[in-house]
């Protein structure tokens, strides 16, 4: 009887299991303000207001996930960090959301990682770290920040630093030679906030795949079919 009774407890923490699963997850300096939430890929996440640091606060942070065919997207995005404070701070920002399932194929698939900071006052730093987690994994404290990065991601963008209005962006692009359903995209912020500073930052990860030769040929061919049968009827 006991025996059964604990196959049966298996069996209900095994069927019980996927319906926990979290599907997105916004932190700041590793407490949560957002999930971890069962969703699904599109989905949209936001923290109203966050206050890491007594005079330093950060409004509408915000990820959202984007699962089209042969494409998968997350943006995250801040209204405004402000700092009313004569101290600089570092905050730390996870965002995460799992359950991707495109594109796997052909083997090659671009990653792009996108960065932007738009300043108004003080003077500011903004690192992005993307990651394409194929353990499906999420962000801390839930989970470890890219368990597994898919071979080939983008990675880490340099550094973007501001004083005074300035607005600066960069991209990183990767090649991934690898990945399988489902996957995670994930990201970690490192955000300096200088001394009475006031300013914005988005981030952005695109995965799309990369056309195989055989179907790039295929094209140039039909393109140069169609080129010739218009010439010939010009003539």
């Amino acid at each position: 009887m006991k025996k059964l009774t604990g196959f049966l407890c298996m069996v209900t923490l095994v069927l019980v299991a996927p319906l926990a699963r979290a599907d997105y997850e916004i932190s700041v300096n590793g407490t949560d303000c957002a999930g971890p939430t069962a969703s699904g890929p599109n989905v949209i996440a936001t923290c109203s207001s966050v206050s890491p640091f007594a005079g330093l606060t950060i409004t509408n942070l915000s990820v959202q996930g984007i699962q089209l065919t042969g494409v998968s997207e997350q943006v995250g995005t801040t209204l405004s960090i402000v700092n009313t404070t004569s101290t600089a701070q570092t905050v730390t920002i996870y965002l995460a959301v799992s359950k991707f399932s495109t594109p796997v194929t052909p083997p090659s698939i671009k990653d792009a990682s996108g960065a932007t900071i738009n300043s108004t006052t003080g003077s500011n730093s903004f690192t992005l770290t993307s990651c394409v987690d194929q353990s499906d994994g999420l962000v801390p404290p839930s989970g470890t920040f890219c368990t597994t990065p898919a071979p080939g991601e983008a990675g880490a963008n340099p550094i973007l630093s501001t004083t005074g209005a300035q607005t600066k962006s960069n991209e990183m692009d990767g090649t991934i030679t690898s990945l399988h359903a489902d996957f995670s995209l994930t990201q970690m912020l490192t955000i300096t906030v200088g001394a009475d500073s006031v300013f914005n930052v988005t981030s952005s990860q695109v995965l799309t795949p990369v056309p195989e030769p055989i179907s790039i040929t295929f094209l140039g061919t039909v393109v140069l079919g169609v080129s010739r049968l218009l010439r010939k009827k010009l003539a």
